[in-house]
């Protein structure tokens, strides 16, 4: 059973609305093997944050703006976005939905509090690498 189909099986039965969130999900899943991930399946709909390593080229080179959201960013900037929208998340959640956890080769159940300390230790851990590859450059 592949990751995707394994975290299908652990969650669809909550999603009632919004069910075409899976493609989505399952693109993510599949188009970053083995890369950690964040997932909340709730009544209407579903959110994943893939947690790319610091050196994955995901990320843009330092200063680069790339197309996000409504506009361009830089990596911090994307990090930043994507560690708000799951602060966000798990204030409006906390006790709602099912959040997931993979860490590269397994799926875990899990809670806001726990999902939300995870993003913010890979957010540190992200922004350390940079800064350490800017002192270096």
């Amino acid at each position: 059973m592949t990751t995707f189909e394994s975290l299908y099986a652990r969650v669809s039965h909550v999603v009632k609305q919004y069910r075409s969130d899976f493609p989505h999900d399952r693109t993510e899943i599949e188009r970053y093997p083995g890369v950690p991930f964040i997932h909340l399946a709730l009544e209407y709909g579903t959110h994943i944050v893939m947690l790319h390593p610091a050196d994955s080229p995901f990320w843009p080179p330092r200063g680069v703006e790339v197309p996000y959201l409504l506009g361009a960013a830089t990596r911090e900037r994307i990090l930043l976005g994507e560690l708000n929208g799951m602060r966000y998340l798990a204030n409006c959640y906390r006790e709602a939905g099912t959040w997931t956890f993979f860490d590269g080769s397994s799926l875990a159940q899990t809670d806001a509090s726990r999902a939300l300390a995870t993003i913010e230790s890979y957010a540190d851990t992200a922004r350390a690498a940079w800064t350490r590859q800017a002192a270096r450059a």
